[in-house]
C-alpha cells in the first residue's frame, strides 16, 4: 500500500489519496514486520474540547487536529516493542476511513472479530495480535474446548 497524496499522513500508508477533513477517523493495523505480530485499532483525526467563554452561558467548542500523524497505538506492549526494535521495523496501515464515530467503532470491532485478534496465534504459538481489549472490555480468552468445536457452525 502506498499513499499518493500530497497531504502529509506521517508514517501511515493508505492505497488511495484522501482528505482527513472529510472523515472522523480511521481503523488501522500496525505490524511488526519480522514476525507479523499486529495491532488493530482506531484513531480520530480530530479532538474537541468545550472552553468556558466569559459572559456566555454556553461553552465554545474548539476542534483541533489530533496527534494521528505520529500516533503509534494505545497498546503498552506494542509501544515498548516500537521503542525496542525501532519504528522502521513496523508497518503502519490505514485499513478504512470513517465519516462518523459509530461506523469507526464498528469498523474496528469488525476487524478484531474477523481476524480473531484475541485468540489467533503465530506459527511459533505466540499471540498474533497485541490486542486484549474489544469495545473497551478486557477479555481473558480461553481456547475452544473439544465440545465447543463440535457445535461450531
Amino acid at each position: 500500500m502506498i499513499n499518493t497524496s500530497m497531504e502529509d499522513i506521517g508514517h501511515w500508508q493508505f492505497f488511495k489519496e484522501f482528505d482527513p477533513k472529510q472523515f472522523v477517523g480511521f481503523v488501522y493495523k500496525i505490524t511488526y514486520i519480522p514476525t507479523g505480530k499486529s495491532y488493530i485499532g482506531k484513531k480520530f483525526f480530530w479532538s474537541s474540547i468545550r472552553k468556558i467563554v466569559k459572559n456566555k452561558k454556553n461553552r465554545k467548542k474548539i476542534i483541533k487536529e489530533s496527534d494521528w500523524k505520529k500516533y503509534t497505538g494505545s497498546s503498552k506492549a506494542l509501544n515498548e516493542d516500537i521503542d525496542k526494535f525501532g519504528k522502521e521495523n513496523f508497518k503502519f496501515d490505514i485499513i478504512s476511513l470513517h465519516e462518523c464515530k459509530s461506523t469507526l467503532a464498528w469498523g474496528e470491532t469488525k476487524q478484531l472479530v474477523m481476524n480473531d485478534a484475541l485468540r489467533a496465534k503465530l506459527l511459533d504459538g505466540t499471540k498474533k495480535y497485541y490486542n486484549g481489549i474489544v469495545c473497551g472490555i478486557k477479555y481473558i480468552v480461553k481456547e475452544e474446548s473439544e465440545l465447543e468445536k463440535q457445535f461450531k457452525t
